[in-house]
């Protein structure tokens, strides 16, 4: 059985994985907006005008799937603190997800 121990870099921390579970799904909703509307709709645009506020929440939640699959990363990678950020960031936005369904 093979021990491994834990990373001590600046990745490994709490708040370097809240900000990657925060900017994950950011760059995947600026990458939608550049494919679906670039030419036509800006970004500043699309968020304050064009969207309703359930519908950008909606975009939000499928733009953070790729989250789960980094903190499998790096947990793998036994960053267990950046991990705990994540894994908070990832919660927050369940829930937020959750009430604008039902509200």
């Amino acid at each position: 059985m093979e021990i491994r121990k834990r990373h001590s870099t600046s990745i490994n921390n709490f708040f370097a994985g809240a900000g990657i579970a925060i900017a994950v799904p950011l760059v995947v909703f600026v990458f939608y907006w550049y494919l679906k509307f670039y030419p036509s709709i800006g970004i500043v645009d699309l968020v304050s005008k064009n969207l309703k506020f359930s519908q950008l929440m909606q975009i939000i939640a499928v733009c953070a799937l790729p989250d789960p699959l980094i903190f499998y990363f790096l947990s793998q990678k036994r960053f267990d603190n950046a991990c705990k950020g994540m894994l908070a960031v990832i919660i927050l936005l369940l829930v937020i997800t959750i009430i604008t369904k039902f509200v």
